[in-house]
């Protein structure tokens, strides 16, 4: 029960910040749920995840309300590391990691800082976390959107980012083979796809292919989700 209720409060807190409201309380709730869980010494390895989860989540609430969420990502990382010193092989654990590693990077890049390491770090436990379950449609998401933001870093620094938006739309590909009806996906494809036309029209290239293809993909999210 503990677990079932942990895991609805998660649901609910994401809920509740699309609602606009705030969701920290909710989140704490769930921590407590896991840790009462974990005390008890009944707690498998996918409840140490599910908390890791909680923390990301909680980190990102906090940074939505002007707070510094960076021990709290730093405090994900920790549960992770600890779980995947037993456990190498955990695609879950991987995952999540790989997604506080990304959610450090955007705190980096909101205050200026160099967020090119943090999403590096994130890409490699994504690519690890993939390749021990080739199925997990979200990991193939949440890379495509890490890829995304590297590389708006790299063209920050003078880099070429085509390869990694082109690696993205890549990941964005592998996702919809497995989430066919993601709004996400989708949106995720569109934006990277109107970055590379972009690209195309300061290199004096012909953009019309790729902001076209932006575009298609874009307009499936309007009749997947009018309201997103």
């Amino acid at each position: 029960i503990l677990v079932g209720r942990g895991n609805l409060r998660i649901g609910l807190a994401a809920a509740e910040e699309a609602a606009g409201d705030d969701s920290r309380p909710t989140l704490r709730s769930a921590l407590d749920d896991y840790d009462e869980l974990l005390h008890s010494g009944e707690g498998a390895r996918w409840v140490r995840v599910n908390r890791g989860v909680a923390l990301v989540h909680l980190g990102q609430a906090e940074a939505a309300r002007g707070g510094d969420p960076v021990e709290t990502y730093r405090g994900a990382l920790a549960e992770f590391d600890d779980l995947l010193n037993t456990d190498v092989e955990s695609a879950g654990a991987l995952a999540g990691r790989g997604t506080a590693w990304a959610a450090i990077g955007v705190a980096k890049s909101k205050r200026g800082a160099d967020a090119t390491e943090a999403y590096r770090l994130a890409i490699a436990d994504l690519d690890a976390s993939l390749a021990l379950d080739v199925e997990r449609g979200h990991t193939w998401l949440n890379r495509a959107w890490v890829r995304e933001h590297l590389a708006i870093e790299l063209q920050r620094a003078g880099e070429d980012p085509r390869p990694v938006l082109e690696a993205a739309v890549s990941d964005c590909d592998a996702a919809l083979a497995r989430l066919p009806a993601s709004a996400e996906v989708f949106y995720t494809r569109g934006k990277v796809r109107g970055r590379l036309g972009r690209l195309d029209l300061i290199a004096d290239r012909d953009s019309g292919p790729a902001y076209r293809a932006a575009e298609a993909d874009l307009t499936v999210v309007l009749r997947l989700n009018p309201g997103m």
